[in-house]
């Protein structure tokens, strides 16, 4: 009874190419390639709406969409009435407010509500 001994574990050796004899490189089975790695993504354009001012030193954030930023401007801009003069100021309320016309106004304002109230009362005044 000379059984010979049945070994299940096999040493798998490399397969050449049958081309060339002389090369050792193993074959790639053609089954179990790598799929190849996907391109990396395109890198994103970042827009900023952020622009500097050299001659201001500070930043000005610019619309993304000039063409709606112009419509929505029109859309709401109107003519404002100075609550001070009477003056009808298109644009830069806070600027007409510190101008001399309209300081001279306020002014004149002051001095004759001051002259009002010491006609009323003249003795607490003083």
């Amino acid at each position: 009874m000379n059984e010979e001994p049945q070994n299940n574990d096999t040493i798998k050796t490399e397969e050449t190419s049958a081309k060339n004899p002389e090369d050792t490189t193993p074959q790639q089975e053609e089954g179990l390639q790598a799929t190849p790695p996907p391109p990396p993504p395109i890198p994103r354009e970042l827009i900023s709406i952020k622009k500097w001012s050299e001659n201001k030193q500070r930043y000005f954030y610019k619309p993304k969409d000039p063409d709606y930023a112009k419509n929505h401007y029109w859309k709401h801009k109107h003519d404002m009435q100075c609550t001070t003069c009477g003056a009808i100021v298109s644009t830069a309320m806070f600027r007409h407010v510190k101008s001399l016309r309209c300081l001279m106004v306020k002014d004149r304002v002051q001095k004759a509500l001051n002259e009002q109230v010491e006609t009323l009362r003249p003795g607490e005044t003083q």
